[in-house]
């Protein structure tokens, strides 16, 4: 199921005339595994100005590695995750 997601966004990406654009971080979908592929690519250049991820778990990585960055989103960078995880703390 994860490798669909990719191959989505990347012919998405080449039906809509971005090719050029295609961009992935291959990591877990984890906090941890967000946190990895978004330093990845902010160390790119040029740095995105979005990232998808590929589960709400680890666009919270994503949104901890902007931090550290000293950037912010969506002013810097625009994130979405995708699977509407819920989060809980006990």
């Amino acid at each position: 199921m994860p490798r669909i997601r990719a191959e989505t966004y990347e012919r998405v990406m080449r039906d809509h005339g971005f090719a050029d654009e295609i961009a992935v971080a291959a990591t877990s979908y984890s906090e941890e595994g967000g946190h990895r592929g978004a330093r990845e690519l902010l160390s790119r250049s040029p740095r995105p100005t979005a990232i998808f991820a590929g589960s709400d778990e680890a666009a919270l990585g994503v949104l901890a590695a902007l931090h550290e960055a000293g950037l912010s989103a969506p002013g810097d960078v625009s994130v979405a995750g995708y699977d509407n995880t819920r989060r809980t703390t006990r």
